[in-house]
């Protein structure tokens, strides 16, 4: 990402890849972040999910897993 769309955010966003699991009503999906900040995080997918799709994520934090449900605000 740019310096100057960066700028333009809200939260600044930090480049870093980690380890997700996406949970669906279809199965698993196993991916990864390629950036993140305060308010969300971009996983990288080959699966186009809808917008406002609610899909629960296990992150895998050195180990340690942290699940939460989570809601698509965009696809790109």
């Amino acid at each position: 990402m740019s310096a100057q769309a960066n700028r333009c955010r809200r939260y600044q966003r930090a480049e870093h890849q980690i380890p997700v699991t996406l949970i669906t009503s279809d199965g698993e999906l196993e991916c990864h972040t390629s950036d993140l900040s305060f308010s969300g995080v971009f996983i990288e997918t080959e699966y186009a999910f809808e917008p406002r799709t609610l899909i629960r994520a296990r992150f895998d934090l050195n180990g340690r897993p942290l699940e939460m449900l989570a809601m698509v605000a965009r696809v790109l």
